[in-house]
Order: structure tokens, then sequence, then C-alpha cells
């Protein structure tokens, strides 16, 4: 785990996308190819995936279109590996997309609340624009495989959505009642099939507000530090560069610090430390 320290003062909602359904040609010959899907390894800033107990499967035929007749919800108990089968056409080119999530710990959506919805809706996913402070919506991952089918069995390691910024203090913060991150030129949109940022988004800022937490210290090279929060950004796998809002109300007045350059980074922690 690659820890990132900027020293200073460190999902959704799943919608449908419109396209021609193709539906498999069931008389050619087929094989069954059983799919076995691994999660990307925890760090100390992002969960393990214990948590990830829905994957949502969506499949694309050789020119891209969807096959809703493959689209499935499939869960896992704790501490197994998900599993699936699929009957595909032999020697034919497919591309599967790939969804897992909490259903206790994240934004989930009704789309897939059952047998409903298209695998086009894995195509790309809405950043929300606000997030509460400290909410553990770390357990998602996303994961795309292009093949032809040839094997009866694929393995897949899906990879984290988002990456964490932790935020703490050298000063005491008994008197911080309420605190604000707010982080500009985010993407509007998470692209499944690349596992990164939509290119040519809309970017947008993505509020995080909440309460801080008190009574919670931890050390930091010589430093020690008095932990107000965490948040959970969507991003992609490269490295986004921001220049995000803190607002802390202590005894009931806000004040606000501009942080010059922050990193952010799907996988990765950044702290932001300093004189809060």
């Amino acid at each position: 785990m690659r820890l990132r320290n900027f020293i200073l003062s460190a999902l959704a909602f799943l919608t449908a996308m419109a396209s021609c359904s193709k539906q498999p040609v069931m008389d050619e010959p087929t094989q069954t190819v059983r799919f076995t899907v691994s999660l990307e390894p925890g760090t100390k800033g992002i969960a393990d995936g214990s948590q990830a107990n829905q994957l949502i499967v969506g499949v694309l035929d050789a020119e891209g279109a969807p096959l809703d007749g493959y689209r499935k919800v499939v869960t896992r108990t704790p501490g197994q590996a998900f599993s699936f089968e699929l009957p595909l056409v032999k020697q034919m080119q497919y591309t599967v997309l790939l969804f897992a999530q909490s259903t206790d710990r994240f934004l989930s959506s009704s789309a897939y609340a059952g047998a409903s919805g298209t695998a086009a809706q894995l195509f790309s996913i809405p950043l929300p624009t606000s997030m509460a402070l400290n909410d553990e919506l770390d357990d998602a991952f996303t994961g795309v495989s292009t093949f032809t089918t040839s094997s009866s069995a694929i393995s897949m390691v899906l990879s984290h959505a988002w990456g964490q910024v932790n935020i703490a203090s050298a000063r005491d913060i008994t008197d911080i009642t309420a605190v604000s991150l707010s982080i500009p030129g985010l993407p509007s949109h998470y692209d499944v099939r690349t596992s990164e940022a939509a290119a040519g988004a809309v970017t947008q800022t993505l509020t995080i507000t909440g309460e801080a937490l008190a009574g919670q210290s931890f050390s930091n090279g010589p430093s020690d530090y008095y932990y107000i929060g965490n948040a959970y950004v969507p991003v992609g796998k490269t490295v986004l560069h921001t220049s995000p809002t803190l607002t802390l109300t202590r005894s009931g007045v806000p004040a606000e610090t501009i942080v010059g350059d922050l990193p952010l980074c799907a996988n990765y922690r950044t702290n932001l430390l300093g004189e809060l």
C-alpha cells in the first residue's frame, strides 16, 4: 500500500444506456464457461472487500452490443469467491463486465434489485455529487475481460473503484462540530469497461460532509494527529490532481482552507494532515 501524505494545514447509482439488444444464437455449438472472480487485495486505506456480497454480470458481443439474456446477479457467502457459469458459443468473442458491491455498504441502485436491467447499465456509472463523511462505501470493485470462447474456466480479478482521503489535525479537534471537503475536477462518470474515469466527461465537484471523529489520535512520523474522518472518492487508476476546499466548523464558526494540490487514485490513501 503506497501512502500519500499531503502536508497542509488526504456510487453509486447505475444507469441504463440506450443500445440495441442481441440474444445469443443457441443453435450454434456452445460451451459452458465457469468464471471464478476474486477481488484486488485490500490495503490499510481501503478495505479487503470481505463485505462485497453481490456481483453484477453483463456480457457484450464482439461488436460491443449487450447480450441481455446473459445478464445476471450473483451472490456469495463470506470467505468464498464469486463464481458463475455462462453457456457461450464456441470460438465467439465476448466481453464480460463485472461490478461487485456490498448491498449494505454501497449506494446501490434499484435497477439491480432483482432480474431487471440490462448489461448496458454496466457501461457507465454516474458518480455522486455528494457523499457523507465516514460512510464505509469502500467495498465496490469493477473488472472487464474480452476473450474468445475456447476454455471452460476463466479467472478474473476485480479492481477497487475508488480511493480514500483521511483528514487529521495536529491541533485539538474537540471544538470541531462539522467538517466539509469539496473536491473539484472529478469526472461525472466511471467507465466499467476501462476501470477509469470516462474520457471527456464533464468534471464536477464532490462535496463530502459530516461530523468530526473526536478522541482518536495517531502518529505519522514525528508528529501526532487527531483523526477527523475519512472519505471515499470515486476515481480511476490514473492519478487525479485536484485542489479541494476543506471547511471546519469550530464552535459554530466555519473556516475554509484551500488545499494546493491533492493527488487521488483508486486503491490509494491520501492523508490530509496539518495544523487544521
